[in-house]
């Protein structure tokens, strides 16, 4: 070994042990680089950069490498063995970038090939005599390094051909760029895979949830663009070869800063944000969606929210916006019987992607797996703070039950609604002698179900039902005894839950002056037999007595 640099090889030994050895299933180099070097990473496919984008890349890559600011590889796509020994290419391979530069008005990058032998064979090849002048021999010194004498895997593309015959550009960008920084470790117990079916609104109640806020940058403009650059890593605890794959993906929901709380009423953009518990997203789906809701089966899922902040208030204030990052993880069959997954990702064997869209926003059937390990990292250009979003309110309770041919009553336009199971939710205000009329708690409700069904929880008002016996000699005490709903009516209602299928449906409110409710969980359909558990939480103490 030249140099004495035995070091190398105890990295890569080390490395490639932490990830299960030789046997591992390959990777995007964006990731390895991130896993040595924790410089951020960024996969750009080249075939979507045409006419004024394709320029914009260029001047991307060319400023990044004259400043130092990233590590630069690109990937080949796959391709037939006929196509590459034609190209001097290696399919589903990985070079490294060493220069970029123009020079007599081409657009130039020099590659290395990681093996140092087979070199692309086309424009500017050292097989290519017309596109090379005596000028840009010297300038490039191609001669000495790349010569048709001495195969060193190096070689010369124009940025023209490598947009063409390379799919993907793995860039890894200096941290140090960003100014305001924060990590933070969370564990994902296995209870929140017990969700098992596909919905396009699958829940995430029990994933584990940041709440980002962000504020004016003092040294900043007002048309100043904020760019937040952020990691998920799923920590490598040990790897077993299954027929399972894991997919990650990462989504952030933009919180309303004017939504109307029972707390402050109608907020400011500049006023504080809510308690973290409240800004908990329990189902996942497109409304207020800020990232692109890629799910990749790499150990990293990147992405970058650029958005303006809102203007100052009339004092003056400057305004700021929070969001909800929510890591969303769901298992699938792996596609071959190698379990790999080949891909124009970049890297030697690559993990694929699920790219966003409606269709994809799904989960597909999960499954219980060893609780997990993650680090979320924010990179940003403007202040901002970090925090886990509690998972649950203060106070909580559950119950549990079923449907059956009896008590299985169907949505609220069934005849039979009434038999639904329903349970009578109490409130302890903390001041007793305080007017109901004032009274306020927010209330969430979950409710766990067989995966196939299409189920809700509905909350309304108590009827109250004839007189309520008290006293020693049974007379009536004044107070009505609460019945059960027979039908959900415009004056009683209060949340008119859509029914969702996929195992878990949720509902949460702001209550003001309902010092008691009705929850009332039932199947789409009637007749419908399945067991259920009903999760309730709140901020203020309760009580929850099944109806009869």
């Amino acid at each position: 070994m030249q140099n004495h640099d035995l070091w190398l090889s105890l990295v890569e030994k080390a490395f490639l042990k932490a990830h299960g050895g030789y046997d591992f299933p390959g990777s995007l180099s964006t990731q390895d680089l991130y896993a040595l070097t924790q410089w951020l990473p960024e996969n750009i496919n080249l075939d979507q950069w045409e006419g004024n984008k394709k320029e914009k890349l260029w001047r991307l890559l060319k400023s990044g490498m004259e400043t130092g600011d990233f590590l630069a590889t690109v990937a080949t796509p796959p391709m037939s063995r006929d196509e590459a020994e034609r190209l001097g290419l290696v399919e589903l391979h990985a070079y490294a970038v060493l220069e970029i530069l123009e020079a007599e008005g081409q657009r130039l990058l020099m590659l290395k090939n990681p093996w140092s032998r087979k070199r692309w064979r086309g424009k500017f090849s050292p097989e290519d005599e017309q596109s090379w002048t005596p000028g840009l021999k010297y300038l490039l010194h191609f001669d000495s390094l790349t010569s048709m004498n001495k195969d060193q895997g190096l070689f010369w593309i124009d940025f023209d051909s490598l947009c063409s015959v390379f799919d993907v550009a793995c860039l890894n960008w200096n941290p140090s760029l960003f100014r305001y920084q924060d990590i933070r470790h969370l564990g994902w117990s296995s209870e929140a895979w017990r969700v098992e079916g596909e919905s396009d609104n699958f829940f995430v109640g029990m994933n584990p949830q940041l709440s980002l806020s962000v504020y004016p940058d003092p040294q900043g403009t007002s048309d100043s663009e904020c760019i937040f650059w952020i990691v998920i890593t799923r920590h490598v605890r040990f790897f077993r070869r299954t027929d399972l794959v894991v997919w990650m993906s990462l989504l952030a929901y933009e919180d309303d800063p004017t939504e109307a709380d029972y707390r402050w009423g109608k907020r400011e953009a500049s006023e504080p944000p809510l308690p973290a518990a409240y800004h908990r997203v329990m189902l996942a789906g497109r409304k207020r969606l800020q990232s692109s809701a890629v799910f990749t089966n790499t150990p990293n899922v990147t992405e970058t929210l650029r958005f303006k902040m809102p203007p100052k208030n009339s004092s003056g204030v400057g305004g700021m916006k929070t969001f909800t990052l929510v890591p969303s993880v769901y298992l699938s069959k792996r596609p071959d019987g190698d379990g790999q997954r080949k891909t124009s990702s970049g890297g030697n064997e690559r993990r694929g992607q699920i790219k966003g869209g409606d269709a994809q926003l799904r989960c597909a059937k999960q499954l219980s797996i060893e609780d997990m390990g993650l680090s979320v990292r924010v990179c940003a250009t403007t202040p901002f703070t970090l925090q886990p979003v509690d998972k649950t309110l203060r106070y909580t309770n559950s119950r549990e039950g079923f449907w059956n041919s009896k008590s299985a009553g169907g949505a609220c336009d069934s005849p039979r609604f009434g038999d639904n199971p329903q349970w009578l939710v109490t409130f302890s205000p903390p001041f007793s002698d305080a007017p109901a009329k004032d009274f306020v708690a927010r209330l969430r409700v979950i409710l766990f179900s067989d995966s196939s069904l299409k189920v809700a929880v509905h909350v309304a008002r108590p009827n109250r039902g004839s007189p309520r016996l008290g006293g020693l000699g049974g007379e009536p005490d004044g107070e009505e005894e609460p019945s059960k709903i027979r039908g959900l009516f415009q004056h009683s209602t209060i949340v008119n839950c859509r029914h969702v299928a996929g195992g878990a449906v949720s509902t949460e409110v702001s209550l003001v002056g309902e010092p008691s409710v009705v929850l009332i969980p039932c199947t789409i359909q009637s007749g419908q037999t399945a067991k259920f558990s009903l999760h309730i939480e709140s901020d203020c103490s309760f009580s929850a007595t099944f109806l009869f």
